[in-house]
Order: C-alpha cells, then sequence, then structure tokens
C-alpha cells in the first residue's frame, strides 16, 4: 500500500479511533500503533524486507537512490 492509499483509507474513519498492528499476517497477536518512521526498504523476497534508516544508508553501502523510500508503522510493543 502507498501513502496516498493509506491516507485515503484513513479518511473514510472515525479520526479519534485506535489504530491497532497486527503482529504478523496471521494475526497472532495485536498492538496499538505507536510510531511512523520514515526510512528505505531493502525486499528480501515478496512478502519480507529490511527497513534501513536514512541516517544508516551509507554504513549499509546505499545512497538514496538505491532503494524506495518506505514509512514504517512502529506497534506499542
Amino acid at each position: 500500500m502507498l501513502v496516498k492509499d493509506l491516507i485515503v483509507e484513513l479518511q473514510k474513519h472515525d479520526p479519534e479511533i485506535v489504530v491497532v498492528m497486527s503482529k504478523d499476517g496471521e494475526g497472532n497477536d495485536f498492538s496499538p500503533l505507536s510510531d511512523l518512521s520514515p526510512g528505505f526498504y531493502e525486499a528480501e523476497s515478496t512478502w519480507s524486507g529490511e527497513y534501513i534508516a536514512e541516517e544508516y544508508m551509507e554504513e549499509y553501502g546505499y545512497s538514496k537512490d538505491d532503494l524506495p523510500r518506505c514509512l514504517v508503522a512502529w506497534p506499542i510493543n
């Protein structure tokens, strides 16, 4: 999902409700959303990959043009 798609979906809902995240695709555990972090995403497969914060791009050997930007949603727990 792209940020623009997320915005459209979020605008359909009451802005005062809590955002809850699933631990995994099977719905084994749930946690409220704590924070959002911009960064970069390195796909390892079609369903999994690594988040790299902008300040660590050079340390991992990447420039900002090497990987797609992403927005990570972090759960409280």
